[in-house]
């Protein structure tokens, strides 16, 4: 569960910057030929590119999981420079830093930001701080190159439109503005043929050992939500140098996992939390291919990584968290101690059989004080679309333990479940609940108890 979770977040962070990688050769535009012209023209002159002067950087980010909300924004200025082997670097003094946060460690009030070889580096008067940053989709926006190649790659998914002229400092600037459809970046050639490189390649290490045809779903459902949120990016473009001199960025989706994984056949899947995110960037430009040279600050303190992804699926796990023992979207939970279906001799296979009618099945075992134990539950059928689901409760019907996808055991499968290295707190019997969670629960187990020594 978590990792199909952790799966879908991964899948939305790689759109943009692999279809920057992917963008296909042939420009789909439906405007008038001149404008067409004058687009790849800047696509053509924004990659050589390599560094340029933020006049005004204005960021906003947000997230919401569930009832957790995840903010960063701040206002600056300064040089970024797009050579980078780690991608985007910056130097931005700043007039406003705020985070509202309960994933990401940053803290309010920096009056500096830099970004060098991969790292990030905040400055709040007195002590830089580092933190390493997994936010690679959202450093490849900082460079508004990027952003019109995503629009320009994606062109079979985008609708263009031309605004009125501005003039800005004297320059005559024309406005240009790409609606994009990320939903069906999904569903293009350049994007699949991607995906499939990285899971060959073992570039997305969530995607391990999920079945292809649920990876298919998932960007299925994913793109139809993604379709009805708004990504929108806006370039104002000199006619004379063909060079990018302000941009705009508004990207507001959500991603409803109630009905993603709903689709899966499963119970219901209604409790589960809402994503949404919320990205504004505007840049004003100028100085192109002026000398810039960033470097880490000396003497910077370490700070917690930041983690996007874990940021993301943290939030959604902690909102599925009823009473410390989750949520129940398939069997169980209504805990009989008079309806156990045997004693669960330790070191040998039990078997059993989930069905619509009976969907969740108790085994009691007793254990000492201090003990170690962990219990494995899989589907004895490899064609079964069973998803096993396991919880461990003490004499009174408590949960102790439970778990959902056995990530950390490479001998069992995607759907399999295991309660590893659990240590026993109190001398007395214990029950074990095999059940399921989303899929199909008809389907014969396997389930076995082992005391480490």
């Amino acid at each position: 569960m978590k990792r199909l979770l952790m799966l879908v977040v991964v899948l939305s962070l790689v759109v943009m910057p692999g279809l920057i990688a992917a963008q296909g050769d042939e420009f789909v535009c439906n405007l008038d030929e001149a404008d067409c012209e004058l687009l790849e023209n800047t696509l053509t002159a924004m990659a050589g590119v390599q560094t340029v002067n933020a006049d005004t950087f204005d960021f906003g980010f947000t997230l919401e999981t569930g009832s957790t909300t995840d903010s960063i924004n701040f206002v600056g200025a300064g040089p970024l420079d797009f050579s980078g082997v780690e991608g985007v670097e910056l130097d931005f003094t700043l007039d406003e830093f705020t985070t509202e946060t309960d994933n990401f460690p940053l803290e309010s009030g920096a009056t500096a930001l830099r970004i060098v070889d991969g790292m990030t580096y905040t400055f709040d008067g007195e002590t830089w701080t580092s933190y390493t940053s997994d936010t690679v989709g959202l450093t490849e926006l900082y460079s508004p190159a990027n952003l019109l190649a995503l629009a320009v790659g994606a062109s079979d998914a985008v609708a263009w439109e031309r605004g009125e002229d501005i003039e800005v400092d004297g320059r005559a600037l024309y406005v240009y503005t790409a609606d994009i459809q990320f939903g069906d970046i999904l569903a293009l050639e350049e994007f699949t043929d991607l995906l499939d490189s990285q899971l060959e390649s073992g570039e997305i290490p969530e995607a391990e050992g999920v079945p292809i045809e649920m990876i298919g779903l998932v960007l299925g459902v994913l793109g139809t939500q993604l379709n009805e949120g708004t990504s929108r990016i806006t370039f104002h473009i000199s006619p004379e140098d063909n060079l990018i001199y302000g941009t705009v960025v508004d990207i507001d989706v959500a991603i409803d996992f109630a009905e993603l994984l709903g689709a899966f056949g499963g119970g219901d899947a209604g409790e589960l939390p809402r994503l949404a995110t919320d990205f504004d960037l505007t840049m004003t430009l100028s100085g192109y291919g002026e000398a810039v040279q960033i470097e880490a600050p000396e003497d910077a303190v370490e700070g917690d990584p930041i983690s996007l992804a874990e940021a993301l699926v943290g939030g959604l796990t902690s909102g599925m968290d009823v009473g410390g023992g989750g949520v129940d979207f398939g069997g169980g939970s209504d805990f009989d101690p008079g309806a156990v279906e045997a004693e669960l001799v330790p070191g040998e296979e039990a078997t059993g059989v989930l069905t619509v009618e009976n969907d969740s099945q108790f085994y009691r075992f007793t254990a000492s004080q201090g003990d170690v134990i962990t219990i494995t539950m899989y589907a004895l059928n490899e064609d079964s679309d069973l998803d096993t689901y396991l919880r461990l409760l003490d004499a009174e019907g408590n949960r102790l333990a439970e778990n959902d996808d056995a990530e950390d055991n490479p001998q069992l499968g995607f759907f399999d479940s295991e309660i590893k290295s659990f240590e026993i707190p109190a001398d007395g019997d214990y029950f074990v609940e095999a059940t399921w969670l989303f899929t199909s629960p008809d389907g014969e187990y396997g389930l076995v108890l082992a005391f480490e020594e």
